[in-house]
């Protein structure tokens, strides 16, 4: 009783004759107010660390509370970050709104704002000066921590040399001291980043005119990966020999079973980029290229021999040389089955005959067909009779319910439906034809789809009574035409008997007047 508080006023009226005020929300401003204060003025406040949250620290500065990320806390080497649950500390509000109410801060473990502002000074006069002399700290597979007295400096990987290194170790050692040029200084993190391999001349700066595209060189694999491996062409300057680029008949080759880390090997140089800092090398090309001796031996339309060397869904391969094959695609196997039944002709190890079809050294391809030297009588057939209504001669070779099939050939066979055999359409078949019966019949249809040949004797007779229609109608006007030419000579000739005893008549006449 009798203590002084500081209240917030709420409403001067609440509905009921009273005004409403807050003890708690009055507290809570209060502090708020002092943290937008000291992130203002960038001073450091008090608070207790609760428990970790996901990306950090919860932090409870006077009541409220805050987030500290695990990013802006200092941690020293070996210290668990679950140790600082219930600790109190110093803090520097760096992010404050009231709009989502959100704190953030930034833990200083020593709580003197002025060592922080003497490393940020320190760091600046480094970035003037551009080189430092440090000792490596702690080395990481990212790169090393090098102890610069005053402050901390971060070297990563690609930093250290201008060839690519596996890790910080092969060329740092924790507790040796190395010259340094200072390349970045982040003011928010207070982060000084150095480098090492900038204290000495940039191999790629004198690469024009030494190394150039379509050479043939020799270099030491320094690296092994799974998409190629890596080889120095000359101190600082490395090249990648990427998969395809390793061997000619294998496209997903394990670089491992060609070369180790450590073997001078022969290269060519495919491209270079130097802005890029970037070498494309072609380990093949040092070695004969098979597709261009195929192309010197075989030419397309060749028929070759050789064995299966394997198949799978899409077809079939077949050896060419010791080390080359060709491949048959599925659908170039046989005239008749599907591409399934066809694959199940042939066995790995079978001798077949195949003709080529495409030979392409630049694309590395070789590709064959069975098909294109094995007789297919109706594609024979149909390539022979390109026209519609050719007369064939056939012979039956059996009789069935609405059709016959008869033998245009000794491998291909064709169909005259019921419809299509001429005379009464209501007899069976087999009372019009019989099976060795030899017949005149008239291409009328081939279903490419389904292979049949279709003929008729309908056609046939239709055709004979047409053309001797034709020959009747020409014998009737020729007839015709001749007796109009009697009747005009009969005529004629009438005139002309006429005329001449009309002139007689007149000669008498004169002579006897």
């Amino acid at each position: 009783m009798g203590d002084e508080i500081e209240l917030m006023l709420e409403s001067v009226e609440n509905g009921l004759g009273r005004t409403q005020v807050s003890y708690g929300k009055a507290k809570f401003w209060r502090k708020w107010l002092e943290l937008e204060k000291a992130h203002k003025d960038e001073t450091l406040v008090d608070g207790l660390i609760k428990n970790r949250v996901r990306g950090g620290f919860s932090v409870s500065v006077g009541g409220i509370k805050c987030f500290l990320p695990g990013s802006l806390i200092e941690i020293s080497e070996g210290i668990n970050p679950a140790s600082f649950e219930n600790t109190e500390g110093k803090f520097k509000v760096i992010k404050i709104s009231r709009g989502r109410f959100n704190i953030v801060l930034a833990h200083k473990s020593s709580g003197d704002e002025k060592s922080e502002n003497e490393k940020r000074i320190f760091f600046e006069s480094l970035m003037e000066a551009g080189t430092v002399r440090g000792k490596v700290k702690k080395i990481m597979d990212f790169g090393a921590f090098i102890d610069l007295g005053k402050g901390e400096g971060l070297v990563y990987i690609a930093d250290i040399m201008w060839k690519r290194i596996q890790h910080p170790s092969e060329v740092l050692k924790v507790g040796e001291e190395y010259e340094f040029k200072v390349i970045d200084y982040n003011k928010e993190k207070n982060r000084l980043s150095l480098s090492l391999r900038e204290m000495h001349d940039n191999p790629w700066d004198d690469l024009v005119g030494k190394i150039t595209e379509g050479q043939e060189t020799s270099g030491i694999v320094t690296k092994i990966d799974k998409y190629g491996f890596f080889v120095e062409l000359s101190p600082g300057i490395v090249g990648l020999v990427y998969l395809t680029e390793i061997d000619w008949l294998n496209k997903s080759p394990r670089p491992s079973k060609y070369v180790d880390v450590g073997d001078k090997v022969n290269v060519k140089v495919l491209t270079i980029d130097i802005p890029a800092r970037r070498i494309s090398l072609g380990y093949k090309q040092c070695f004969n290229n098979p597709w261009k001796e195929c192309a010197e031996v075989y030419s397309v339309g060749d028929i070759i021999e050789g064995p299966v060397t394997g198949i799978n869904k899409s077809g079939i391969f077949i050896g060419l040389t010791d080390n080359l094959d060709g491949f048959i695609h599925a659908s170039n196997i046989d005239w008749e089955l599907s591409q399934e039944e066809a694959l199940k002709l042939h066995s790995k190890g079978d001798r077949i005959k195949a003709q080529i079809t495409l030979l392409d050294p630049d694309k590395e391809k070789v590709t064959l067909s069975i098909k294109k030297i094995t007789p297919y009588p109706f594609m024979d057939f149909c390539k022979a009779n390109k026209v519609k209504k050719s007369i064939l001669k056939c012979t039956v070779k059996s009789i069935e319910n609405k059709r016959i099939i008869v033998n245009i050939d000794e491998n291909l066979d064709g169909v005259i439906m019921a419809s299509e055999l001429g005379g009464d359409r209501m007899k069976d078949p087999a009372d019009l034809h019989k099976i060795g019966d030899e017949l005149t019949a008239m291409l009328w249809r081939v279903d490419t789809k389904k292979k049949n040949i279709f003929l008729s004797l309908r056609a046939i007779t239709e055709k004979e009574e047409q053309e001797a229609l034709k020959e009747q109608k020409k014998k009737k006007s020729g007839f015709f035409s001749t007796l109009g030419d009697m009747l005009n000579i009969k005529e004629k000739e009438t005139t002309a008997v006429i005329e001449e005893s009309a002139r007689k008549e007149t000669t008498v006449e004169k002579d006897n007047p």
